[in-house]
Formats: C-alpha cells, sequence, structure tokens
C-alpha cells in the first residue's frame, strides 16, 4: 500500500518528531513518503491513502488548500482526516458549533467583516473581563490579541480592523488559567494516545514554542483521563488523528481547540506513540 504524509515545502522531508510515523508505517511493511500538498509535480493518484500533518501555512492559501482536497477526492483517494472534516475544522466558527453542543468552549461570538461597531463594543458584548481576538483562518496564535473586556486603544482598534480586513474574527473569553499551562490530548482512531502540557513564559498568554512557551509530556489522572474522553465523545468526530487542547479550571475542563486537520502530535513525546499511530490506521483500513 503506497501512503503519502502530505507536508508543506518548508518541512518537504517533514518536521523531526513527525518522521517517526513515516519510520513506523515502514518498518510495518507499508510504502510511505511524504510529498508537499501543493507541488504541481506530484501524482497524487498513485497513493492509496493521504495523510495530512505538515500542512502547516495551508490558511494562507485556503482556497489553493480546499481545491487541493477536491482533486484528492476526484481521484478517489482517502484522506485522513476527511475533506469534509478538514474544511469545518479549517474556520474557527466550528467552535460555535462546538460550543451549540454545550461543549465546554470558553464563550465566544462570531464578527462579520462588515461589522463595523468598534472593539470597545464587539469586546463589550462577553460577560467577562478579559476576551481574546482570533482570526478565523489561522494557526500558531497568529494575529491573536487579547484586551479588557469594553475597553480598548488607537494601536488595538487598528489590530482589529486589520484582522477584519483579511477574515471574520472570534471574540472569545479569556481564560487567566492557561498561565499555568494548556494540555493537549492526543487521540487516535477516537481513543487517548498521550498528553503533553505546553506552558507559556511569564507574562504571556499564547502557549506556543516560538514565543517562548516550554512543552512537557504528562500522565493524565485517572479522573483527568475519562473527564477528557468524556469531552472527546462529545465532539462526535470518528477521525484517525485529533488533538483536543484544554485548560483546567476551578469550573472543570475548558476546551479551547479541537484540532482535527494538521496538529503537530508529540510523537517524539511518547515512546511507541508513532507504532501506536500505524495500528489505528490499520484499525480505521481494516473496519472498512
Amino acid at each position: 500500500m503506497h501512503i503519502a504524509l502530505a507536508t508543506n515545502q518548508e518541512y518537504p522531508n517533514l518536521l523531526e518528531g513527525e518522521v517517526l510515523p513515516l519510520e513506523a508505517f515502514s518498518k510495518a511493511g507499508y510504502d510511505a513518503e511524504p510529498a508537499v500538498w501543493n507541488d504541481p509535480s506530484v501524482d497524487w493518484g498513485q497513493f492509496g491513502h493521504i495523510i495530512i500533518r505538515c500542512c502547516w501555512g495551508y490558511h494562507r492559501k485556503v482556497e489553493e488548500f480546499y481545491s487541493w482536497l477536491d482533486k484528492l477526492g476526484a481521484l478517489g483517494v482517502t484522506v485522513h482526516n476527511p475533506p469534509e472534516i478538514v474544511r469545518w475544522n479549517s474556520h474557527k466558527r466550528y467552535l460555535l458549533d462546538l460550543q451549540s453542543m454545550e461543549l465546554p468552549v470558553p464563550e465566544t461570538t462570531l464578527v462579520s467583516r462588515s461589522d463595523a461597531r468598534p472593539l470597545q463594543e464587539t469586546s463589550g458584548s462577553l460577560s467577562c473581563d478579559q476576551v481574546v481576538i482570533k482570526p478565523c483562518y489561522g494557526a500558531s496564535s497568529q494575529g491573536v490579541m487579547k484586551v479588557v473586556r469594553g475597553e480598548t486603544s488607537e494601536e488595538s482598534e487598528a489590530q482589529y480592523r486589520r484582522l477584519l480586513r483579511s477574515s471574520e474574527v472570534l471574540v472569545q473569553e479569556f481564560i487567566p488559567e492557561i498561565a499555568q499551562g494548556e494540555t493537549s490530548a492526543v487521540f487516535f482512531n477516537n481513543h487517548f494516545s498521550h498528553a503533553v502540557v505546553k506552558v507559556p513564559k511569564t507574562g504571556e498568554f499564547r502557549t506556543n514554542y516560538d514565543l517562548g512557551g516550554t512543552e512537557h509530556a504528562v500522565t493524565l489522572s485517572t479522573e483527568q483521563k475519562a473527564r477528557v474522553e468524556r469531552v472527546y465523545a462529545q465532539c462526535k468526530q470518528d477521525v484517525l488523528y485529533a488533538r483536543l487542547d484544554f485548560v483546567e479550571t476551578a469550573k472543570g475542563i475548558r476546551l479551547m481547540e479541537l484540532e482535527l486537520i494538521e496538529p503537530y502530535l508529540f510523537f517524539d513525546y511518547q515512546e511507541g506513540a508513532a507504532d501506536g499511530f500505524v495500528k489505528a490506521f490499520e484499525q480505521r483500513i481494516e473496519r472498512k
């Protein structure tokens, strides 16, 4: 079986940790290789399965990315995760869908590009002290800003307007407990695999490594694992891989993101995770 692990032009041979599942597929007897998703020379019809991995930055070429998914569909290639789920997950309005399903998402509202209200007014529409503004197409906290509800400055208003020129935005309740860390729970074939905690640097609320954040593997308690599995089950997604990012608060888990497209899956933080990923893949294709 010929398998492609789709990646981007920056990492044509995959990022270091993402090489591990490639090696695990080869060890299990599969013909697996990385392929750049927007490389016109790639013959996608040669693959039986395509697994989206290091396609970071696709949101800057989102229509081209959607066209690529359509092309794969026309070729009859099986894509993981499924294109319809990828499309849904690519726009952050999916968080509103989860909110409507009564999942523990921070209070969230969507602002359209044509909305002329000032930031002071839109941020004041939520019932919390501080809010986070996020572009609806984005990754790695790019363009994300935090403001005090109902307050603004010329600088923050200008940044807000820049965001709206290119995308709808989410206005979301800020969860202060993120200062203690955000946990990423990784699932393979809808079963919990492992978890990593991402801690922002002092004075920062974004947990990204390139913004000074740190990461370490964590073992969830039996109770934590059960709670995370319940939240994941409520999301009702049947996929090969998923990453559920959450913050622990006094009121329980707050679901920050459900990553179903190209999340970093921390294979290098958990021994045997790559082999588990391959087994999950085999379980999915066996049930077809």
